[in-house]
């Protein structure tokens, strides 16, 4: 996980989130079950809460193996974004973007590698010195059992901080 800028970003400017990893175990990995626009799909999940008042503006990302599909969580159900651009996504401490790397089976094999970005805009009134302090976390199914509930299914990410720098006119 990375922010850039890595320091203080000043008020109204933007911060980009990047996540990147690759499958460093032993055996392919599996989706599982996640519900998306109503609808059960299998995927690799990367999830992102978007830290209380940055505003997402734009996604992207890619997968070595699978379909990416990029999400949004509204604090109740995860739904498929209708652009990776020209959003206006306000984070609250329970709204979160999201890829999902589509695939059944044991579809994403040893060394396959993704990556997924967003940009967040800071409000343009945030006082100097607010930090906004960012991680994610990555689901996935291991051992063929269906789900990513067991343990090294679930990662969490380091933690990056900005904070908001002075502003002078």
């Amino acid at each position: 996980k990375s922010a850039a800028p890595t320091g203080p970003v000043p008020p109204g400017g933007t911060i980009t989130y990047t996540i990147s990893g690759a499958n460093v175990g032993g055996s392919p990995a599996r989706g599982y079950s996640v519900t998306v626009d109503g609808m059960p799909r299998n995927g690799i999940l990367i999830e992102d809460t978007i830290p209380t008042g940055l505003t997402v503006t734009q996604v992207s990302g890619s997968a070595g193996a699978g379909t990416v599909r990029f999400i949004y969580y509204d604090g109740t159900a995860w739904t498929t974004l209708p652009s990776t651009t020209g959003l206006s996504l306000v984070g609250d401490g329970t709204r979160k973007v999201g890829m999902l790397i589509e695939g059944t089976g044991p579809f994403f094999p040893q060394g396959a590698s993704y990556t997924f970005s967003f940009q967040a805009r800071v409000p343009a009134s945030a006082l100097v010195g607010t930090g906004y302090a960012n991680f994610a976390i990555v689901r996935f199914d291991a051992n063929g059992d269906g789900d990513a509930d067991d343990p090294g299914e679930i990662v969490t990410t380091n933690t990056t901080t900005n904070t908001v720098a002075a502003a002078y006119n």
